[in-house]
């Protein structure tokens, strides 16, 4: 789905943004190492995010409004004049934020065992 991949890259750029300020006020003697690397990741993030607009505008979705509350965000949208809603549980979004930021950071995703 478009419009939750759009606000989990969101949500890995506000992360990476937040890091990166971290980084940059802190003691580190190689913080800049550590910066160039977010910043690499960032771009990527926002190369994905920019594609997905397209795709929305391609496809007549607007994203009306993200709302975050204690146990999640929710999501309001149209497609196509038509409105649709979905709740995205905090749990769900964590995974999903770190699988996120892991692939634009080149980290391996962890191994599915099959449980």
């Amino acid at each position: 789905m478009a419009v939750k991949q759009y606000i989990i890259s969101a949500l890995v750029l506000d992360v990476l943004e937040r890091d990166i300020a971290h980084l940059g006020s802190s003691t580190l003697k190689m913080a800049h190492v550590y910066v160039e690397s977010l910043r690499r990741a960032q771009d990527e993030a926002n190369a994905d995010l920019t594609r997905i607009r397209a795709q929305f505008r391609r496809t007549g979705i607007k994203v009306l409004d993200q709302e975050r509350q204690p146990h999640g965000v929710r999501v309001q949208y149209v497609v196509q004049g038509y409105e649709h809603s979905f709740y995205l549980l905090r749990g769900l979004l964590r995974t999903e934020v770190t699988l996120l930021l892991k692939r634009y950071l080149h980290l391996p995703a962890p191994i599915e065992t099959g449980h």
